[in-house]
């Protein structure tokens, strides 16, 4: 029954990130909705699309909105969803996504490059170009690269390497 509620929900409804059902008895459903929001945006065909933190499209918009949000590269739209590259690097951006979000900073990245899904890159704050490497859960990554850059004077700029799994090397310009 659970089951035939919460399906009601996705198909009329794509924009809903999660649903949840809860029974409570004797006799009261809890249904908790939570709404897709923009993470991140991507050009396909000269149109800024916004993107979920899971991927998934939501729809066209403007390019003053669309610059609130980090710019993906390396994906192509139509293919998002096909087996081989393109559905690695978006497991990839499904990974760093939230793990921005959950350390606040996103309006800090100004892009998110997918080309190597082995050791993507972002532009953090207007002055670093950050290589996130492979290596350790990404919401880690993002977190330590906070605090590395919190170190850095706010006049340097550079490139910033994750290696070995918990090291970070920062290479001026």
């Amino acid at each position: 029954l659970l089951y035939r509620a919460a399906s009601m929900f996705f198909p009329p409804l794509p924009y809903m990130d999660t649903v949840s059902i809860t029974r409570q008895l004797p006799n009261k459903i809890v249904i908790q909705a939570e709404g897709s929001a923009p993470a991140a945006y991507m050009v396909i065909d000269e149109e800024y699309w916004l993107l979920d933190r899971s991927g998934k499209m939501l729809g066209t918009t403007d390019s003053l909105t669309a610059g609130e949000y980090p710019e993906i590269r390396s994906l192509e739209g139509e293919d998002m969803l096909v087996e081989g590259t393109n559905a690695e690097r978006l497991a990839v951006l499904q990974t760093i996504l939230p793990a921005l979000r959950a350390e606040d900073v996103s309006s800090l990245v100004e892009w998110i490059d997918l080309r190597d899904p082995a050791n993507p890159s972002l532009r953090y704050d207007g002055r670093l170009t950050v290589y996130l490497g492979a290596e350790g859960e990404m919401l880690y990554r993002i977190a330590m690269l906070k605090n590395v850059v919190s170190q850095l004077a706010a006049e340097d700029a550079g490139t910033l390497y994750y290696t070995n799994g918990s090291a970070w090397t920062f290479s001026p310009d």
